[in-house]
């Protein structure tokens, strides 16, 4: 993307303000990272669009930061079931449409898209209006969306030298997964007479995960040390959890979803976590 753009008849130079769409939602892990590419947008004066759904964790997060947002109805089509899967389709067609309509009236000057069934419609719309496409892929194995649409990619942004194989020659850099500012300003956490720990399965929690932590718990009643357990669960589970949890007398609390993760890093001794491209940081 052009950053700056010559003043026609004069010599000085004045910033070209282009607007980004971003494309991809459902889970944190699409839109997380989305929002940290789009601060930096934002920072370097450009503007940002988000185009998602109404049922995806995009329609909390995204206009809690501060950023608009436009909707689109869309489904997955993976591990949902035939009835679901078809109607997903049904749906595609006339969402690339609404995509379309959306990114021509906005005057998009490009998509960034972290993949998704989310993602899906927007990127065909880009492809049909020749937007330039840029994708985020912090897993070895991309998605079937960007499968399916890499070569259609002008840039891959990716975490793993292996993914390269799965974009044309000289449309990809690894480059690691956008990691918000806010977490690089955790300051170092000294030692306390209460050991807190931090349970995270992800947006929508980690059924193994919570099993072993609401199993530790009479351990934890039972031995008596200064602990307090913070579980982010997921949606599904919470309701069950977090009547069992308040059953035990343990110090702590379970939440379905913690918007500031920075903060609850902050608070911790401990975070454990499900494997993932964007659990882990250097501290």
């Amino acid at each position: 993307l052009a950053d700056e753009r010559r003043r026609p008849g004069a010599g000085s130079v004045r910033r070209l303000t282009l607007l980004v769409v971003m494309a991809g939602g459902g889970t944190g892990g699409h839109v997380i990272p989305s929002l940290a590419v789009a601060a930096e947008l934002r920072a370097l004066g450009h503007e940002v669009l988000f185009i998602g759904t109404r049922r995806g964790l995009e329609a909390t997060l995204v206009p809690r930061a501060g950023y608009g947002i436009e909707w689109i109805d869309i489904g997955g089509l993976q591990r949902v079931g035939w009835r679901k899967a078809l109607h997903s389709l049904v749906l595609l067609p006339l969402s690339v449409v609404r995509s379309l309509l959306l990114l021509r009236r906005h005057h998009a000057a490009a998509v960034f898209s972290t993949g998704g069934y989310v993602a899906a419609p927007v990127m065909l719309a880009a492809i049909v209006a020749r937007i330039p496409i840029v994708v985020l892929e912090p897993n070895a194995m991309p998605g079937m969306v960007t499968r399916r649409l890499a070569r259609h990619v002008r840039m891959a942004l990716v975490a793993f030298s292996r993914s390269r194989a799965f974009f044309p020659p000289g449309r990809c850099e690894v480059t690691g997964v956008p990691v918000r500012r806010e977490f690089f300003d955790v300051p170092p956490r000294g030692p306390h007479a209460v050991l807190r720990v931090l349970v995270t399965g992800g947006s929508r929690g980690a059924r193994a995960l919570n099993r072993a932590v609401r199993e530790a718990w009479p351990l934890f009643a039972s031995a008596g040390p200064a602990v307090h357990i913070t579980l982010q669960c997921g949606p599904a589970e919470y309701d069950a959890l977090a009547t069992e949890f308040n059953r035990t007398g343990l110090d702590g609390e379970v939440v379905p979803f913690i918007h500031d993760m920075p903060k609850a890093y902050a608070e911790a001794d401990l975070v454990i976590s499900r494997a993932g491209a964007g659990a882990l940081r250097r501290r």
